[in-house]
């Protein structure tokens, strides 16, 4: 892949378990990779693209505030003034309790993080994209698709995510500019463990009962893996799927439980 066809990926919440995946297999593929993300885990987005140099930019950025968007957003058109792919990948767990214990504060920063930051980052994106097309990918979940007890502020920002994403591609195709969404179900590792954990405690079961009902929820009985996902969305993003668009695509393991 020459210089001139490395894609430039931006990819938010790049410090992550799922960022940093995202990231490797966006550069595996010969991709420039901006990774933004706020401390302690820009330290990690960090370094994961100083072995890449000139290729890799790990962009401090608080995506609550439209001000350091619109920042980090010119620091790309600084260092290569395009944008030919989006990740929204960043996202926040949000409480584990009952709607009259959540709080505004809560709610807001929620659907900030999870939402409005989409939005935000894909209106900066687009004056760096036109002209020549790209592609959007969002992060959803199967939680913004079933009756999601105790986790109401994210499940809201998962499903107003959907909606985001095919208004968007409605609105952007005569650009050239495909948007979709995965929607993955749980995924192993460290945040699902957190999850299992505060669901455990709000419901009074024991760990394992809640593990449990998340593998019986599937019809693989099992959770994805980062992995999974990251090859979707390296699809999407690939002439493969050229006209792929307004579409919500789930890597679940099988999701067949409509609540939770």
């Amino acid at each position: 892949m020459t210089a001139r066809s490395q894609p430039v990926v931006v990819i938010t919440g790049g410090g992550g378990e799922l960022g940093r995946a995202l990231a490797k297999g966006f550069a595996a593929e010969g991709a420039r990779i901006v990774l933004l993300d706020i401390p302690p885990a820009l330290r990690r987005a960090q370094a994961l693209v100083r072995p890449l140099r000139a290729e890799g930019l790990a962009v401090r950025c608080d995506l609550t505030r439209e001000t350091d968007i619109c920042r980090a957003f010119q620091s790309v058109r600084h260092r290569w003034g395009r944008v030919d792919i989006l990740i929204n990948n960043a996202g926040i767990e949000g409480p584990t309790r009952p709607v009259d214990k959540v709080s505004l504060r809560d709610w807001e920063r929620t659907l900030s993080v999870n939402l409005t930051a989409a939005f935000l980052c894909t209106r900066e994106a687009l004056p760096l994209m036109q002209r020549r097309g790209g592609s959007i990918v969002q992060i959803g979940s199967v939680a913004g698709r079933i009756a999601y007890s105790l986790r109401l502020p994210y499940a809201v920002s998962k499903a107003a995510l959907e909606a985001l994403t095919r208004g968007l591609a409605a609105e952007l195709g005569h650009c050239g500019i495909r948007v979709n969404l995965v929607a993955p179900g749980p995924i192993a590792g460290a945040r699902m463990e957190r999850v299992i954990r505060r669901r455990a405690r709000a419901t009074g079961q024991s760990e394992h009962a809640v593990r449990q009902s998340y593998l019986r929820a599937s019809s693989l009985r099992t959770m994805v893996a980062a992995d999974d996902v990251v090859r979707t969305v390296v699809f999407l993003c690939s002439p493969a799927a050229a006209h792929i668009t307004g579409q919500t695509l789930e890597v679940s393991a099988g999701w067949t439980t409509k609540s939770l």
